[in-house]
């Protein structure tokens, strides 16, 4: 079990992706949030 330890690059890398498509579904959340705030205050004046 001593080999398991390294993680080869492939491995990195696939979790490095699966990180920044969750880091994406977030920004995307968030900006849907603050373009529905600007939407709602250009409405409101």
């Amino acid at each position: 079990m001593e080999t398991k330890e390294k993680t080869t690059t492939q491995e990195v890398l696939i979790n490095l992706l699966i990180k920044l498509r969750e880091c994406k579904k977030e920004f995307q959340e968030q900006a849907g949030v603050i373009s529905e705030c600007i939407l709602l205050y250009r409405i409101r004046t």
